[in-house]
């Protein structure tokens, strides 16, 4: 994967099992149990966990649970699709005054867990370039 522009950076998870590509204008921060992606000027935060889970994965099925663990009950916001060999489930939510967008990326045995919050009145700020990032995502297994 190359460059979008020159205004772009590729990121490549430590396990090399995904890459994606981000705007020079963000920053990105590791630790052990993920990768947060932010705007350095921005107001929200873009976080992806990777699992070998070991077996082959239904995306939709991952993204039930995890909003059900979130006690979040509307499942008809769920998109899903194939693009590119993933299957991916996204859906978005307020609670409280926070406004939520996460995506469950599966690929073979790998399972991407993205995750995109702001403050709720925030919301349309920079979700655009968050899809872009997300758009970009590749899976490497």
């Amino acid at each position: 994967m190359g460059p979008i522009n020159q205004n772009s950076l590729i990121y490549t998870s430590p396990s090399k099992w995904y890459s994606l590509q981000y705007p020079l204008s963000w920053s990105v921060e590791e630790d052990e149990n993920c990768t947060t992606f932010y705007k350095k000027d921005g107001i929200g935060a873009l976080q992806i966990s990777a699992y070998d889970t070991g077996s082959l994965q239904s995306a939709k099925n991952n993204l039930v649970e995890y909003l059900n663990d979130e006690d979040i009950e509307d499942e008809t916001k769920i998109s899903c699709y194939n693009s590119r060999g993933k299957e991916i489930a996204l859906c978005y939510y307020n609670k409280e005054d926070d406004f939520f967008k996460v995506w469950i990326i599966t690929k073979g045995i790998i399972l991407l867990l993205v995750t995109y919050n702001c403050e709720m009145q925030l919301k349309d700020t920079e979700i655009a370039e968050v899809d872009n990032i997300i758009g970009t995502l590749d899976i490497l297994i």
